[in-house]
């Protein structure tokens, strides 16, 4: 990831954002790569995590709600990324809109709103259905999906305590629509950070659409 968005950003100097950047598994290495780090995350211990750690100085991060346009940080950024399906954690379209218009508006004029997330049709399966449970490291993965809503939620269970969980997604073709309500155009999209063809995942690269007046 370091590596694709020092490529077309350069390193140094150069100001990131990251929606939902929690204990720091990406915010630590692109800082490492030069990059001024900001992030926003809802988790206090998340963000009590983030700051015990020594590669963390430096990085600044903001406690609060994505979708209140009061917590974002005052400033642009060359960089806006939202990675792991941080936009499908927005459980509904409104909230996920009111984020990409934000962070359009936190762009520099030259900057790119970064978005890595599932590619999931809307049309496939049934209107509902419940996948069969799969036990990964120990923990027991429930999930429903509600296709009519694009709501997928579950429960881990395990270690003793059940972790609810929903995400509303959004195909593709839905997220380029809505990036272009919140004033942006697809530049490219890819299935990965090393560039390989778009697939089961996908990493899409918004800029403005229109320079910002004044």
């Amino acid at each position: 990831m370091a590596r694709a968005l020092g490529e077309r950003h350069g390193r140094a100097g150069r100001r990131l954002l990251e929606l939902g950047i929690g204990t720091g598994r990406l915010a630590i290495p692109l800082a490492a790569d030069g990059w001024e780090v900001t992030g926003i995350d809802a988790s206090a211990p998340m963000l009590d995590r983030l700051r015990a750690k020594p590669a963390a100085r430096g990085i600044d991060v903001v406690l609060g709600d994505l979708g209140d346009p009061a917590t974002w940080p005052g400033q642009r950024y060359d960089v806006v990324l939202a990675a792991f399906n941080l936009l499908f954690n927005l459980t509904t379209a409104e909230r996920q809109q009111a984020v990409l218009g934000l962070a359009a508006g936190h762009l520099a004029e030259d900057g790119a709103v970064v978005i890595e997330a599932d590619a999931i049709d809307p049309g496939a399966g049934d209107e509902r259905s419940v996948s069969p449970s799969v036990l990964v490291d120990g923990v027991t993965i429930e999930t429903r999906s509600d296709h009519r809503r694009q709501l997928i939620s579950g429960v881990h269970r395990g270690a003793g305590r059940d972790r609810p969980w929903q995400l509303r997604y959004v195909s593709p073709d839905q997220l380029d629509t809505m990036a272009a309500a919140a004033g942006l155009d697809l530049v490219e999209r890819r299935a990965g950070w090393d560039g390989s063809a778009a697939g089961t995942r996908h990493v899409s690269w918004y800029r403005l659409s229109r320079p910002r007046a004044g």
